[in-house]
């Protein structure tokens, strides 16, 4: 485990190739629906750099990617693909709506 250190795609592709003398076999990183991938791909950059991003933003110019906005943009994305018109109009979607620019 600790060869791994932050990288959860590796730890990940790992999983999968254990999963092969299962029964139950695990998707591929690639055969992952894209809000999953993301979802996986903003941990793995957690783990390995943007958890600091704040104090990497105090510090230089580049601090990358905020993954608070990132994070967002995936709820965001979410909501827009898998919420029906009718769902949309619940009080709590809506408020999210308001306060994330959900469109």
């Amino acid at each position: 485990m600790l060869d791994y250190g932050h990288d959860i795609h590796g730890l990940y592709n790992s999983c999968v190739t254990i999963a092969r003398a299962e029964p139950r076999k695990l998707q591929r990183l690639t055969d992952l629906d894209a809000s999953t991938r993301e979802i996986v791909g903003l941990l793995n950059d957690f783990a390995q750099t943007t958890r600091c991003h704040n104090l990497d933003a105090l510090s230089s110019a580049n601090s990358g990617k905020d993954p608070l906005e990132h994070w967002n943009e995936i709820l965001l994305a979410i909501l827009r693909s898998d919420v029906s018109s009718r769902r949309k109009k619940n009080p709590c979607v809506r408020r999210c709506h308001s306060e994330c620019d959900f469109r």
